[in-house]
């Protein structure tokens, strides 16, 4: 992955988790236009699979490097368009030893642990 996409999510989620603020997908995809960061193959990002793609290898990449709060940073901040359009509020937790990692968007939680890859929970 290039490290000029990855710096750019990761300073984003970063500073809006710091704000309080959710990015939808689509917002996030016109913001790497608009800095100039391509896919791989050069086109625009259009925020469909490919923008969502590129989130999901920065969580990945994050949490391989042991950078923990970046990564959830990055799981919690970028949000759907149908999420925000829905006002699904978004709450994370995390417990102390980084062990189970949990964010909920209204009735739906997505929980992450060492123990299992991922799981989503409709509440």
């Amino acid at each position: 992955m290039d490290i000029v996409k990855l710096v750019y999510v990761q300073d984003t989620a970063n500073y809006c988790r710091s704000r309080g603020i959710t990015i939808t997908v689509p917002t996030l995809a016109g913001d790497l236009n608009n800095a100039r960061i391509r896919t791989n193959s050069g086109q625009p990002y259009q925020g469909g699979r490919g923008t969502y793609r590129l989130i999901a290898a920065v969580y990945h990449r994050l949490q391989q490097q042991g950078l923990l709060d970046d990564a959830e940073n990055v799981a919690l901040v970028f949000v759907s368009q149908t999420a925000s359009m829905l006002g699904m509020t978004i709450e994370g937790v995390t417990a102390k030893n980084g062990a189970v990692r949990m964010a909920t968007y209204g009735a739906i939680r997505f929980e992450h642990s060492a123990s299992f890859k991922a799981r989503i929970l409709i509440l």
